[in-house]
């Protein structure tokens, strides 16, 4: 799994995602991630917790940080279009190299489409994992819609959690058959509205 962070407060649900994968016994789950945060409260319980080495700290501010990402991809030349630096890419091919991964889960598009380059090279099937921003306020980015378009034949498939997302996806030019809605709300069933009594 390559996330961005593991043990943000407000994405607790990672977590308990990869907690949840790693107590299956057909899956030996890493995490990779760029940043491993309260790691005494949500501790790397029976799976790897690997940080990404060798990064590039880029500008906080939106279109600087774009431009920036675009020139470290343009400029790479150990795997073309990948957005890092030599020492990240390299590091990223050891990973690789060494875990052999079966596939890459990568949470949220933009990470997705940061990895697609990396894992194509490495011929590892990509799952893309959407759950909000990658698929709504991202949109107004026409770096990450060019890099959607681009890459959507290398990510072998969109997890989504809603049927909106499904639809942008598919103006995206990605294939119907490759994306998968699972929703993330627990059904509730419907209930019908008491009459107030006049006893208390």
């Amino acid at each position: 799994m390559a996330a961005v962070a593991l043990g943000v407060a407000s994405e607790v649900w990672m977590y308990r995602q990869a907690l949840l994968m790693s107590k299956s016994e057909q899956i030996r789950l890493s995490v990779v991630t760029q940043r491993h945060d309260h790691s005494k409260t949500f501790p790397a319980n029976g799976f790897d917790v690997q940080v990404v080495q060798g990064r590039y700290r880029l500008p906080r501010t939106p279109w600087v940080r774009s431009w920036c990402s675009e020139l470290l991809a343009r400029r790479n030349r150990l795997v073309p279009n990948f957005s890092a630096s030599a020492g990240e890419t390299r590091w990223w091919l050891d990973q690789v190299n060494q875990q052999r991964p079966d596939v890459c889960v990568a949470q949220f598009g933009t990470m997705a489409i940061r990895l697609a380059p990396l894992m194509n090279e490495s011929n590892v099937p990509l799952v893309a994992m959407y759950h909000g921003y990658d698929l709504s306020r991202s949109l107004r980015d026409p770096r990450y819609c060019d890099s959607m378009r681009r890459y959507q034949c290398s990510i072998a498939a969109h997890v989504v959690c809603a049927r909106y997302m499904q639809d942008a996806l598919i103006d995206l030019g990605v294939a119907p058959d490759r994306i998968f809605v699972i929703p993330y709300g627990v059904p509730i069933p419907s209930r019908h509205a008491q009459h107030r009594s006049d006893k208390l």
